[in-house]
């Protein structure tokens, strides 16, 4: 009966267990799965954008950042947190399980490799990073002079999101921005 309740409890539902006996017990029992965290990590634009994405596929959505010039609920209006707080030093505070998505976003050196050895070591189903394939094999070539092992760097998905091969041009990424690089009479 303990493992049928621990399978009903992480997926969520209804069911009426029954332990034989004398006298014989029933127990009812509703399951509400946790809601999956997304943590983001580094107060950018991107960030703000994930962060509505998020919320709207039933994310509860935390931002952190160090900054304090860059964090701030007004700028994250659909995160559900906001910290200023080093990234390795705030995520061990995190409930982190395997549906948590982790993406570091923000390309500072200060913090950027003390978070992907703290975010390593929890159970996080994704761990995405930006930046240039370069940029992903010098990150991989320290973490890897450091000990961490290539089961554990296989963890990390880099470049996060969509792979364009790093083949666009600054007209394709202003397209994405809502503007199109030409005059407003030629729109």
């Amino acid at each position: 009966m303990a493992g049928q309740a621990v399978d009903l409890l992480r997926a969520g539902g209804t069911a009426m267990l029954r332990r034989p006996g004398r006298p014989p017990v029933r127990v009812l029992l509703q399951g509400f799965p946790a809601v999956p965290r997304m943590l983001l990590f580094g107060a950018t634009a991107v960030a703000g954008a994930l962060s509505r994405i998020g919320v709207s596929l039933g994310y509860r959505v935390t931002v952190c950042d160090p900054r304090p010039a860059f964090v701030s609920a007004g700028r994250f209006p659909y995160a559900h947190e906001v910290h200023r707080a080093w990234p390795h030093r705030w995520l061990p505070t995190a409930a982190v399980d395997a549906t948590t998505v982790l993406c570091l976003l923000g390309h500072d050196p200060r913090y950027e490799l003390p978070l992907l050895r703290a975010a390593l070591d929890t159970p996080a189903g994704y761990i995405g990073v930006l930046g240039s394939r370069a940029a992903h094999a010098a990150r991989i070539a320290r973490l890897r002079a450091d000990g961490m092992s290539e089961e554990r760097l296989s963890r990390l998905v880099a470049p996060a999101g969509l792979d364009l091969n790093g083949r666009r041009r600054g007209r394709d990424r202003a397209v994405d921005r809502g503007r199109t690089g030409r005059s407003p009479a030629r729109r």
